[in-house]
């Protein structure tokens, strides 16, 4: 099976180019093995004595074995070695990434209106020096609030009694010019006593008319600063406002009333009284905002909405809400009438909002306005 004579290339390797050794793959048949030729030389004079043959029977499938052997234990330290560093990494991540998560969640639940708590950390660290930065934000954050609460309560307060201040001043002119008419008058000696009986007729119904001015003004401030909340109950709306409706067009001849309300029941859960007060105060506006140039139209309206909201509109001829003042309508601050304590409106919208419901108002100066109710049904 094995040649008589030498490989070629290994004699021409070691006797032409004087190679010592040379390693050359052979076949056998289907066998393919390697040899390794080694030039044997004398130790005198170095002349080539020989060529020796060494072969290798190693099979090929157990080299790829091996390899692949090699190549999994190289896949499954590197395997191990990353899951380890990976599991590493997640603890530290873990460690360093509890505390921000902490610090997140407690500047997530900072309010400006409830008490916020101080965190606690023991080390000195990154994070020590930024939890120590919160806790100096909150007591600063406390401070204001308290400056701001002082200050809000203080411009409410100002802003209140110079409310309650130019409403008292209103009724209270008149009341001194007509007592100093009187005075006069009654000094005058040319008066007979018919006119002093009628003078003083005449002063004694304007004091009381000013005084109820006066007595309105003061209920209407006390109702709103301790206005209850409302009782509720069901009843239905459409009865309410058809009943209020009636009222008004009965004692204003002149008012001229338009009603649009759609047939069924509008039950709702609130005050029934309280709604009334408020639809009576909205009518009440829409005829006074209305000039005396014009002939007042009020158009009231029921129906419910697409999205099953029960809807309310008061609509008017007026002139209008003037832009520079429609942002403040709905507080207690100010009165765009003659008279009036000019809180109606604030006690309708926290009067709506009780009874889950809001308020709001459309205008359009010189054409008039149209204020809007929308309360949930009762289901």
């Amino acid at each position: 099976m094995i040649s008589t004579l030498i490989n070629p290339k290994a004699l021409v390797a070691i006797r032409d180019l004087r190679f010592k050794n040379i390693l050359l793959e052979e076949q056998i048949g289907k066998l393919r093995y390697q040899s390794v030729y080694v030039a044997v030389k004398s130790f005198e004079d170095g002349k080539l004595l020989g060529i020796l043959s060494i072969p290798f029977f190693e099979a090929q499938d157990e080299q790829g074995q091996k390899l692949s052997d090699l190549l999994a234990i190289i896949i499954n330290i590197f395997t191990i070695t990353f899951s380890v560093f990976l599991l590493l990494s997640q603890v530290a991540s873990r460690t360093l990434t509890e505390p921000l998560q902490m610090i997140a969640q407690k500047l997530r639940k900072t309010t400006f209106q409830d008490y916020n708590e101080p965190l606690e950390w023991d080390s000195d660290d990154e994070i020590g020096l930024l939890v120590n930065e919160y806790n100096r934000m909150l007591l600063n954050l406390e401070s204001s609030k308290k400056a701001l609460a002082q200050s809000e309560k203080e411009s409410a307060w100002r802003e209140m009694a110079k409310q309650v201040a130019h409403e008292i001043k209103n009724p209270l002119t008149p009341m001194k010019l007509t007592l100093q008419q009187l005075e006069r008058r009654m000094q005058s000696d040319n008066v007979s006593k018919e006119d002093l009986q009628r003078m003083l007729h005449r002063t004694i119904s304007s004091l009381v008319q000013q005084i109820d001015t006066l007595s309105d003004i003061a209920t209407s401030f006390s109702t709103f600063a301790k206005m209850p909340s409302p009782r509720l109950a069901p009843f239905d709306i459409a009865d309410t406002l058809r009943n209020i409706i009636e009222l008004h067009r009965s004692q204003n001849k002149t008012v001229f009333f338009l009603t649009n309300i759609a047939p069924g029941s509008f039950k709702v859960m609130g005050d029934d009284r309280l709604t009334g007060r408020i639809l009576t105060n909205l009518i009440l506006n829409a005829i006074q905002a209305v000039p005396d140039d014009r002939t007042p139209q009020i158009m009231v309206s029921l129906y419910r909405t697409e999205e099953n909201m029960i809807r309310i509109e008061v609509r008017d001829n007026g002139s209008g809400i003037p832009e520079h003042i429609q942002k403040r309508i709905f507080t207690p601050s100010f009165t765009t009438k003659a008279s009036g304590s000019g809180i109606g409106l604030a006690v309708a919208k926290r009067g709506i909002e009780q009874m889950n419901g809001r308020i709001w108002f459309e205008t359009k100066e010189g054409e008039g306005t149209c204020f809007f109710i929308e309360l949930p049904p009762l289901s």
